[in-house]
This record gives C-alpha cells, sequence and structure tokens, in this order.
C-alpha cells in the first residue's frame, strides 16, 4: 500500500467534516453517527485509490476487498445483519470509487464510467433495502434517499485523490457496457419486487373464519334508543338544508328528498355551471379522485331528471350530454400518472381509475344511464367485460383506511346496476364490515386517513339494498352525533333512498375481523384485518380498535398497533398531525398510508438493522426506528365470555423481534394490554402510546381525556426486569402526551397497561405474584398473567 499524504489527508478529512455540515444541516447530527460515517469516509478514500497497481493492475488490496466484499455479501444474504450491511456497502464503494481507474476510461468518458460504477455502488443498496422491507417507505421518499445517497457518492468522488489512470478504450467500453446490462437486469428484478410487495400470497388463518363468515363476533345487549326511518331521513335533509355552502350533491338530495322544485332549480343551475366549467375533463395530473366526483355528478343527474322529467331544457341536455362525453374521453386517457400506476399493478397504462373501482364505476354509470361517449361505448364495455369486480370478485376495499370502504361500496353498487347478479352474502358483508367497525355513539371513523368515514354514507344505501333496519339505527346514531356537534351532513349517491323500516339496535360485539386482500385488480387471500372491542351500543360505551396488517396499496405500518380506545371521544389515537408535504406531486402530499411512521402509532418500535440502518446512518433521512412491520399479525386467541373478550395477537420474527399484545377487555369499564416483546439483548425497543389527556403526580398514572375531572386513566405497569415508562408531552400539541416503555439490556419488554374508565377511575392498581389486581371499593379484579 501507499503512503498516505498529506494532501490526501486533507482531503479525507474535509469530506467528513463537509458530510457532517449536511447532517447538521438535516437536523440528523449526533456524535455517534458522525464518528460512524468518518471512519467509513476514511477507510473509503484510503482504501480506493489503492485498488490498483501504478500499472494499472488489480493489487493485493482490491482483492483483499472483493474478498470482504463476497464474504459480507454472503452474511447478507444469510441473515441480513447490519455488520454484514456495513461490510458490503463498503467494499461497493471502495470498488465502485477505485475501479475506474483500474479499468482506465477514454478521454471524455470518464463521467459516464464514473456513473456506471455509481448506478451499482449506491443503485445495489438502495434495491436491497427495499427487498429487506417489502418497499415499506414510501416511493417519493426513497428516491430523495437514493439522491441523498448519490449526493454522498459525489462528495466521495470529489475528494478521492487518484493519479490519471492508465487509458485502455476497449477495457473500459467492455466495463460500461456489463454496468449497463447489470444495472438493467437490476432495475427489472426491482420492478417486479415492487409489484409483488403489497400483499403476501399466503396469510394467517383463524378457527371458524372462512369466505363465508369472514367474522368471528360475541353479543352485546342492544341500545336502549329507537330511530324511525322517516324521522332519520328528515333530519338528514334538515342537516343538508342548513349548510350555508350547498353543492351540487347537496340541491339533488333536496330536490330528491323533499319533490320541491325550488331545489331543482337550484341543482340545475348548479349542475350546468360545473358543465360549463369543464370540470373533471382536465388533466387529472396526480389526482384521478376526480373520476370519484364525476361519477357521482352522473349519478345525480340521472336520479334528479328522473324525479322532474322537465327541468333540463333540450339545450340543456344536450351541454350536458357533451360535458359527460368528455367526461368519459377524459377518463379513458392514459395519462403520466397511470405509466406509474401501471409500473405498481403489473398491467398496460390505461386511464380508469384502479383504487377504489373508481374508473370502473363511473364508466358502468355513464353506460347505465346512456351519457357514454359514443365512439367509447365499445372500449367501456371491454374494460367493465374483461374486469368483473365489486361484489363479484370482494366484499371489502383492499385499501386500510375507513374512508375509502363506503367510495367502494358506491362503486360496487353502480357496477352491480351495469351488470347485476352480485352474490347478496357479498353485498352484505361489505356493509356488515363497516357495521362491526362502527363507534358506538355515531362519531366518524377515522383510519389512516386525516378524512373519516361518516357513517351517514353508507348506512342508508345498507339499510335500501339489504332491507335492514340496523342500518337505518346507525344512521340515526350518526345524525345525532352530527346534530351535537353541529355538523352538516355531507352527501353521497344512496342516501337519496328514504328507509321504510324502524331502526333496530345493532347485537352485535367484539370481533375478529378478516378482509379481502390484494389490489384492485387482483385478489389475494382472506386474511386478519382488525380486532374490534365493545361493550355496547350505547353513546357512552367503551371502544377499542386493533389494526392487524399492512398491506394494500393504501397500507400504514400499524401492524399489531392501537388504531384507537374510545369513550366519547378518542383516549388512545394514531398522531395523523404530520401535515401535507408541499414538494410532493398533490395526490401522494397528504400525511396518510406509508408517510405515517411508525412511532406516530401505538405499538412495538424496534431500531433499524441490515441495509436499512446503514442507509439510515450514512444518508441522516428518515427515522431511527424500523418502518417495516410484518404483513399480518397472528391472532392465536379470541374469547368471549360474559363481561369479558380477550384476544392476542402476535407479530413474529420482525428483525428478530416477537411481540404478543394480549388484550383483557372488561365490559365494565377496564381494558387491560398486556405487551410482551422478545429480541436481541441491548436491542434498544419502545413501546408507544398516543394518549389524550395530562400527567398527573403519580409517575405511572395519566389522566385521560380533556375534561376536569379525568373521564378516564392509563397505568403503566413495567413487568419485566430493567423496563421503565417515561411520559413525553407533544409540543404544540396541548392534551397530547405519548407514554414510551423503555426495555431493559436483556432485550426483554413486557408491560400491562391498563385503562380505567366510567366507575373504575381512580381504581387501585397493583402487580401481584399472579398478575395484576385492580381494585375499587369492594369490587376487584384480576387478570393472571403466565409467566
Amino acid at each position: 500500500m501507499t503512503n498516505v499524504t498529506r494532501p490526501e489527508i486533507l482531503r479525507i478529512a474535509g469530506a467528513i467534516l463537509l458530510w457532517g455540515g449536511v447532517h447538521l444541516a438535516m437536523g440528523a447530527f449526533d456524535v455517534g453517527r458522525f464518528l460512524i460515517v468518518a471512519s467509513f469516509i476514511f477507510l473509503t478514500l484510503l482504501l480506493a485509490p489503492r485498488v490498483r497497481t501504478a500499472e494499472g493492475r488489480f493489487s493485493a488490496v482490491g482483492w483483499g476487498v472483493v474478498a470482504v466484499g463476497l464474504v459480507c455479501g454472503g452474511a447478507y444474504a444469510w441473515n441480513q445483519t447490519t455488520f454484514a450491511a456495513w461490510g458490503l456497502v463498503g467494499s461497493g464503494f471502495v470498488l465502485g470509487l477505485g475501479l475506474p481507474f483500474a479499468v482506465g476510461y477514454p478521454t471524455g468518458r470518464r463521467w459516464a464510467v464514473w456513473g456506471a460504477f455509481a448506478g451499482v455502488a449506491v443503485g445495489v443498496p438502495v434495491a436491497l433495502e427495499l427487498h429487506e422491507t417489502h418497499f415499506a417507505e414510501e416511493e417519493f421518499f426513497i428516491a430523495v434517499e437514493m439522491l441523498i445517497l448519490t449526493g454522498f457518492w459525489g462528495l466521495l468522488s470529489v475528494a478521492a485523490t487518484f493519479k490519471r489512470p492508465v487509458s485502455a478504450p476497449g477495457r473500459a467500453y467492455r466495463w460500461l457496457a456489463g454496468l449497463l446490462i447489470v444495472e438493467a437486469l437490476g432495475a427489472l428484478w426491482v420492478a417486479r419486487a415492487y409489484q409483488r410487495s403489497f400483499y403476501p400470497l399466503t396469510a394467517p388463518t383463524f378457527p371458524g373464519i372462512s369466505a363465508e363468515t369472514p367474522f368471528v363476533c360475541g353479543e352485546v345487549p342492544p341500545s336502549e334508543t329507537v330511530y324511525a326511518g322517516d324521522a332519520v331521513f328528515q333530519a338528514l335533509l334538515a342537516r343538508v338544508e342548513r349548510n350555508p355552502e350547498k353543492n351540487v350533491l347537496d340541491y339533488a338530495l333536496l330536490a330528491v328528498g323533499t319533490g320541491n322544485p325550488v331545489w331543482a332549480a337550484d341543482f340545475r343551475v348548479s349542475l350546468l355551471a360545473e358543465a360549463e366549467a369543464g370540470q373533471f375533463t382536465h388533466p387529472a395530473n396526480s389526482v384521478k379522485y376526480s373520476q370519484y366526483l364525476a361519477g357521482q355528478r352522473a349519478y345525480v343527474y340521472l336520479t334528479v331528471r328522473a324525479a322532474f322529467p322537465d327541468l333540463f331544457s333540450p339545450a340543456d341536455q344536450q351541454l350536458l350530454e357533451a360535458w359527460f362525453w368528455a367526461i368519459n374521453r377524459r377518463a379513458q386517457t392514459t395519462e403520466w400518472i397511470d405509466v406509474f400506476y401501471a409500473l405498481a399493478l403489473g398491467q398496460l397504462p390505461a386511464g380508469p381509475y384502479e383504487n377504489q373501482e373508481t374508473g370502473a364505476g363511473l364508466l358502468a354509470l355513464l353506460e347505465t344511464g346512456g351519457l357514454a361517449a359514443p365512439e367509447l361505448a365499445a372500449k367501456n364495455q371491454a374494460y367493465l367485460a374483461e374486469n368483473p369486480r365489486g361484489w363479484l370478485a370482494r366484499f371489502r376495499v383492499t385499501d386500510d383506511a375507513a374512508v375509502y370502504q363506503p367510495e367502494w361500496i358506491a362503486n360496487a353498487w353502480h357496477q352491480s346496476q351495469y351488470a347485476p347478479s352480485p352474490d347478496p352474502a357479498t353485498m352484505r358483508q361489505s356493509f356488515d364490515w363497516l357495521l362491526r367497525l362502527a363507534l358506538p355513539d355515531g362519531a366518524p371513523l377515522r383510519i389512516n386517513h386525516l378524512g373519516a368515514a361518516t357513517v351517514e354514507k353508507y348506512a342508508l344505501l345498507g339499510a335500501a339494498l339489504l332491507d335492514d333496519g340496523e342500518y337505518v339505527w346507525l344512521a340515526g346514531r350518526a345524525g345525532a352525533w352530527l346534530d351535537a356537534q353541529g355538523s352538516f351532513s355531507g352527501v353521497v349517491p344512496g342516501m337519496d333512498l328514504a328507509p321504510l323500516q324502524t331502526g333496530v339496535s345493532p347485537t352485535v360485539g367484539s370481533c375478529l375481523l378478516y378482509g379481502d386482500s390484494g389490489l384492485p385488480t387482483q385478489v389475494g387471500p382472506l386474511a386478519p384485518d382488525k380486532l374490534v372491542f365493545r361493550s355496547g351500543w350505547e353513546p357512552d360505551d367503551l371502544y377499542l380498535l386493533i389494526n392487524l396488517r399492512f398491506t394494500g396499496w393504501h397500507r400504514y405500518k400499524a401492524t399489531n398497533s392501537v388504531t384507537m380506545l374510545y369513550q366519547e371521544g378518542a383516549l388512545v389515537f394514531e398522531d395523523l398531525s404530520g401535515g401535507t408535504s408541499r414538494w410532493l406531486p398533490e395526490g401522494r402530499s397528504q400525511f396518510r398510508d406509508r408517510r405515517i411512521p411508525r412511532e406516530n402509532l401505538n405499538g412495538l418500535l424496534i431500531p433499524r438493522t441490515g441495509m436499512s440502518a446503514v442507509l439510515w446512518t450514512l444518508t441522516g433521512f428518515g427515522s431511527p426506528w424500523a418502518q417495516d412491520p410484518p404483513y399480518y399479525a397472528e391472532v392465536t386467541q379470541f374469547e368471549q365470555a360474559p363481561g369479558l373478550d380477550v384476544s392476542t395477537s402476535v407479530i413474529a420474527n420482525w428483525r428478530g423481534w416477537r411481540h404478543a399484545r394480549t388484550v383483557y377487555f372488561f365490559h365494565e369499564g377496564v381494558v387491560v394490554i398486556v405487551d410482551d416483546a422478545q429480541g436481541p439483548a441491548n436491542g434498544d425497543a419502545r413501546l408507544g402510546w398516543h394518549l389524550t389527556g395530562g400527567i398527573t403526580p403519580d409517575s405511572e398514572r395519566l389522566a385521560l381525556g380533556a375534561q376536569t375531572p379525568a373521564r378516564a386513566e392509563a397505568v403503566f405497569l413495567p413487568l419485566s426486569a430493567g423496563s421503565s415508562s417515561a411520559f413525553v408531552p407533544v409540543s404544540g400539541e396541548p392534551n397530547h402526551v405519548q407514554a414510551l416503555y423503555l426495555s431493559p439490556a436483556d432485550g426483554h419488554l413486557r408491560t400491562a397497561t391498563v385503562f380505567l374508565t366510567q366507575d373504575w377511575v381512580g381504581a387501585w392498581v397493583t402487580r401481584t405474584e399472579t398478575g395484576v389486581q385492580i381494585m375499587q371499593g369492594d369490587q376487584i379484579l384480576e387478570v393472571i398473567l403466565d409467566e
């Protein structure tokens, strides 16, 4: 090895300080990371010029680096350890920087050769990280990470002190061609792996769960409240009427619901204004949700026209006909965003929007209502014939967000009107899935989205299609909640179907829910979805929701995480306050899906390992916690007894960790959640909770809720030796406290979190030799824990 020169040392030091400054500017600087990255830069820049001899041949150092790379590559392929990933990335960087000088390059081709080597040295680690994490991060965030890593590579390239290589054009071109072939094959491999990353082909099973019975549920007493169908519908019309900012959908419901020609005239003016403006006919760019909005217009136009046949003049109808034709042409136009969807779905780009089957719903409406563009009729019909979906294929949207199921149901309904004969049982399951998730006080349900699934948006349609009074009751309960909040009702197709039944309270209790997996164009296996616990259907009853999945297009990292604990408001919640990423395309900018970091949820947090840890350390981009929980949590226990429901859900082998979460849900107002996480020694895991409330003087107890006195409490009991808990008020968010359990040195984190509500607030909670005891006066509850 040649001697290290002073200029070389200065360049290495400069590169270290400059990259440390980049981390400082990003807010990612810490001493431990700086020392690791400094060592990486020092060794890389020290070894890279020495992979060749002065004559341009491969040196002993070069062969040594190759050997290290092969050994570390094999070790990484075997167990994906962080140490092996460091060795693989380090050897790749050394060879990527040094080989161009051993290979040589013709004049004017320096950057082509260096770029090809950079593509391998940077692209391979990113590709391995994507495979390792099952593409758990947002695609645009991965692109940013790759840009930062490329910048890091560029810095090392500039800092490298190389002599002019021996010119060998023939050899350089052979290397260049070989590298480009490798990169092309690698890109194809990544694309194929990406298409397979949204869901696995197999899923955990549970006794009694099948396609015919995807839910296992208990029973609770019904609510004493009764809602008459006509009263529910009239209250809905009143809420819509008092909205000062009505839109075309509002006017349509008021016109059809009241029969008042004044509302029909307002609808005509509003719809014609949209048609004259060419709404939903312009390029969609990154947001194809406009096809759903266009479908709503088609539905209300057909509905109001049927109720008021003389409302539209021939000129009006000509304008609207031309508008819907233009909407059809836009829906069948392939745009740039369709290329990205096609890449993910493994199909040729096409205009109809696949998510929530929105494009199919729109085309079905246009064809059924005679609104399709004449030249596109055959194309529309071919698409619908080649893609039989809706209730013919599944009962639940594959996206993991409550707000999308009502939209999917609307599109399934429209498709069934075009091509009838869906299985009535499948249709019922699609509504029953939402009923089993409904909050007892009728509030909108929010999962993985700032938008919420308002019960009214599906309950009246469910009541009409299924002739089921439970959905009338749900609509009445939701309306009562909206009235109490002084809110308006948002209108969607199907709400115009006035119910005639009397609302009957549901009696379904706690449930294990399975659901359809896959993508809009692919049917996956029936898979774990949610655990729902409820004590009843009165507004002040207790409700707990646990997520069991991380699959689908709109998915988030909530495997085995508590979505919410609810009693007249959220006591435990998911932190969705991340805001909008304005640098992203509009359709990808909302704080949802894979942009929600794991630490914003209520579950196990473990440190990054493997290639994910290496690239996070080098780039300083992203969270220190692993963001790739397993696809599913397996439910190993779900039992109901009078007054008590018990479940155990397990994540197995997440980067060496196993997490079992057991819930004891006492209907009288107590919830005990026992978490048992076992991982590597010195693994430094956390168990996080986001709670509504404030810190009390008791170091193990939090008052929950915004009221005083507290309407609920949480008591935190570390059970494993050496573990502890801490409370962190969230800056700028009143009544938001994050609670964290800290793992002990042996890697075994075991905790019991006790939630006390109703008459159990203030109860004495203690750890006993056999478990956890809760005592309030002469009442005692005890949870026996297995050792």
